[in-house]
């Protein structure tokens, strides 16, 4: 057992379990009984004390705001809030510490993975912290399942290659990686989930259905009551092959790094609401312009998300007192790397975590085993930046089980879809 990370999981539970978040739980909880009134003027209220903070603490809203004329007088609601530019990553990927209210000793810094090709440095302070995990055991509970009650599975980033599982104990959680999925591991993946029994997994789509497709060549199958996937966009086809190999029912959620907004799937599998209160949300187009109401530490107003959101014609009802707003998440692709020993990754925004003089970066497939690592370099960038991905390839992935080469380039180098949107991985396989 990997004690140190043992340790390092559990405190990270405790710090976001139940006990700590009851009493936002309960706020939660009314949020969703609100009428769509009582929610507006929540809203409104929350929206009021966001901007009020930032026009008068954030340097960066103060010098935004200057240059575009507006004073705290001109914003008497949030009926006023199409007044104010939208901003997107680009304007604070530079400057994302301006946007503070308050100082840095009382926020926690967090780390885009750059699937958007730009990495951001965004801050939470502890009361978002706490909220957002409250708005989770909301909907987890919803879908049937109470953290830290039921037996769960959790098939995400938190194991590196040396590691297949670890039971998280004080959580009721197996963690297992999602670097491991290849034929050599699927009988002990399989002997796992089924001796451990779980009410729910949950996971990236790419990772829960490359474990589906290998049970399934395998003849193997399981019983899980509910999946709940995130991170990427989950796909039909994989929710028709993991749905039916895990034996379980998915609900997907949608979240960024920015906590700028908080969609969930809706119960009747028809599309995605907005989490009540969490966000202010405006549809333009196929995009959301969304103002945050849970983090005055780090204000994001009319904040432009980098993902694409379908809305069908004949889209529309409630799910658990909630407007459907969007029916599908379109943003978020993620396609895999193959590696020597027909290990499938996806996700490899880490291997630019601790790169910190990088402006984009994309990795190109052409063979199994070889990827090319196409990267817009930054001032300052050098030999610690490259050794660095070394080591993150060497740690999470393995020496020797996949080649690679860093090719510096411009922007007009980087590859774009027909939509015009990044994909962090490009495969030629």
């Amino acid at each position: 057992m990997n004690f140190k990370l043992y340790v390092s999981e559990s405190f990270k539970y405790l710090l976001r379990s139940y006990p700590l978040i009851r009493s936002r739980v309960k706020h939660v909880e009314r949020l969703y009984a609100m009428t769509a009134t009582q929610r507006m003027e929540y809203e409104n209220a929350q929206f009021i004390k966001i901007f009020d903070r930032a026009i008068h603490k954030s340097p960066f809203y103060k010098e935004l705001y200057g240059r575009y004329g507006i004073s705290a007088d001109d914003i008497k609601s949030i009926g006023d809030i199409a007044k104010l530019p939208v901003i997107d990553k680009s304007m604070i990927r530079h400057c994302s510490s301006d946007l503070l209210t308050r100082s840095r000793w009382f926020v926690k810094a967090s780390h885009t993975s750059g699937t958007t090709g730009e990495p951001l440095v965004t801050f939470d302070d502890w009361n978002m912290i706490w909220s957002e995990q409250a708005y989770h055991y909301c909907f987890y509970k919803r879908c049937g399942y109470i953290p830290g009650r039921d037996r769960a599975v959790s098939l995400r980033g938190h194991l590196g290659h040396n590691d297949i599982e670890l039971n998280l104990h004080i959580a009721k959680t197996l963690l297992m990686s999602s670097y491991n999925i290849r034929q050599a591991t699927v009988a002990r993946y399989y002997e796992s989930i089924v001796r451990y029994r779980p009410k729910v997994i949950l996971g990236y789509p790419s990772s829960l259905y490359n474990l589906a497709l290998l049970f399934e060549e395998n003849g193997m199958s399981l019983s899980i009551p509910l999946c709940i996937t995130s991170s990427e966009t989950l796909y039909d086809y994989q929710r028709k092959t993991i749905e039916s190999v895990l034996g379980c029912r998915i609900f997907d959620l949608y979240g960024n790094t920015e906590h700028a907004g908080l969609l969930y799937e809706a119960e009747s599998h028809n599309g995605y609401f907005a989490a009540p209160g969490y966000a202010h949300i405006e549809i333009d187009g196929d995009s959301i312009i969304a103002t945050p109401l849970v983090n005055a530490s780090f204000p994001l107003i009319r904040y432009r998300m980098n993902d694409a959101f379908d809305r069908d014609d004949d889209m529309g009802g409630y799910s658990w007192n909630q407007p459907v707003i969007a029916s599908r998440i379109v943003g978020k692709t993620a396609q895999c790397i193959v590696c020597y020993d027909s290990t499938r990754i996806s996700r490899l925004g880490f291997l630019f975590k601790h790169a910190v003089h990088i402006k984009m970066a994309q990795i190109v497939q052409y063979e199994i085993g070889r990827i090319e690592i196409n990267i817009v370099p930054d001032d300052g960038f050098g030999r610690e930046d490259t050794e660095s991905i070394g080591l993150s390839i060497a740690e999470r992935i393995g020496a020797g089980n996949i080649d690679y080469k860093i090719n510096i380039i411009d922007r007009d180098g980087i590859i774009y879809s027909s939509r015009n949107k990044f994909s962090q991985i490009i495969s030629y396989l």
